[in-house]
């Protein structure tokens, strides 16, 4: 019986992405049988990434100063690979991989992973195939030179068609593009992103509501206008006063964001007691946070199906996140927390204050966020159903 190859291509891969879908989704379906590498440019050591993993590097080459690496490495290797995955649809990179491949294999296929959210607004992409769009203030929309016109021209008259199935992590965005762009017609699915504790422990003490802390949890990129930190110091500041809960704030700091933090407790000195600064902290570490809080709260101004957001309801802590992002509808829908205004501080801190008063509600979202990210959020359950699409259409 063959063995199906399957090849996630993702040129900038670093060892941190292994526990992304970059390499959450080449790994599982090497558990599913197939046989899985990541094709990606040398960036640093892969210490994680190669104890579950083999990887293969994009060759260096150029011709008069041009990097054909890639296109190289797809004419030479192409008919050898089953299964192309790629990501990201605003990609020129992907798009043109997908094309090479299929011209040398064209009856290989290729799956493309878009990470995209219309809950936050109109992306830059979608100007290709809507000139009358006007994408939202994150989407730096490219200069109009000749040579972003050609690769616009490609894209949609050309390389858009060579992908056999995308997905997005929701049903909002699912039913609005396939909608909108008639190149989605029957190749759109929903796919979430998910945790990754079986790979951390599988014997792992979870901690029952009692046990838990009164804390309230942020994991991301502190600072940074996506995840609108400020805001959150704020929302919590101005209901402080009302209960004795803490915040913990796990992740790397935007250096410039030093400077709003040395403001913020400046004007709230009484804070510095409950709200602590815990760096980027490794897998275990992290977990072992998610296990002793009760909500988690992240006022992102946009964002997708966060890895956070999976990692937070698997230990049963309540939502608290804004409509501008993939699990909009399920936070609602499920019962798993409340969404928030993410520039409304005094809203966020009504949320606090909603829920730490209220701990029959907030048992309640945590067994609901449980039962989500049991029955959906493992990434054998979401590869799973990607596999189902393949054998569907393969």
């Amino acid at each position: 019986m063959k063995i199906i190859t399957f090849y996630t291509l993702f040129p900038e891969y670093e060892d941190f992405h292994f526990w992304k879908d970059p390499g959450q989704i080449p790994f599982r379906f090497s558990k599913l049988g197939y046989s899985s590498k990541i094709i990606c440019r040398k960036n640093g050591d892969y210490t994680e990434t190669s104890k579950y993993l083999e990887i293969e590097y994009i060759p260096e080459k150029k011709v008069f100063g041009k990097d054909i690496g890639l296109i190289y490495y797809l004419i030479t290797t192409s008919k050898s690979i089953d299964i192309l995955n790629v990501f990201h649809i605003h990609s020129w990179e992907s798009l043109l991989a997908a094309f090479i491949y299929k011209s040398f294999n064209p009856r290989g296929f290729v799956y493309l992973k878009m990470d995209n959210c219309h809950n936050s607004g109109i992306y830059n992409w979608e100007k290709i195939f809507d000139n009358k769009l006007v994408p939202a203030s994150f989407s730096a929309v490219p200069k109009e030179t000749l040579n972003w016109k050609i690769k616009s021209y490609l894209i949609k008259y050309l390389l858009i068609k060579k992908i056999d199935l995308f997905s997005v992590e929701d049903d909002e965005s699912k039913y609005y593009f396939e909608n909108k762009y008639s190149f989605f017609k029957n190749k759109l699915i929903v796919a979430y992103n998910g945790h990754t504790m079986d790979l951390v422990s599988i014997d792992y003490k979870f901690k029952s509501y009692e046990e838990k802390e009164n804390l309230i949890i942020t994991v991301g990129r502190l600072g940074t206008y996506q995840k609108n930190t400020y805001n959150l110091l704020e929302g919590f500041a101005s209901t402080a006063n009302q209960h004795n809960w803490k915040l913990n704030l796990a992740g790397n700091i935007d250096p410039a964001f030093n400077n709003d933090i040395a403001k913020f407790f400046f004007k709230y000195p009484e804070l510095k007691v409950r709200i602590r600064f815990l760096g980027n902290l490794k897998k275990p570490e992290l977990y072992d946070l998610y296990n002793s809080s009760k909500i988690f709260l992240l006022p992102s101004r946009f964002e997708t199906f966060a890895l956070v957001y999976a990692e937070a309801m698997y230990f049963g802590n309540a939502i608290v996140t804004t409509p501008y992002t993939s699990i909009k509808k399920i936070v609602k829908e499920k019962q798993l927390g409340l969404l928030i205004d993410p520039e409304k501080p005094a809203e966020i801190g009504e949320a606090i204050l909603e829920l730490v008063n209220n701990s029959d509600k907030l048992k309640q979202m945590e067994l609901n966020a449980k039962k989500f990210a049991e029955e959906n959020l493992s990434w054998d359950i979401i590869v799973n159903n990607i596999d189902k699409e393949f054998k569907k259409r393969i």
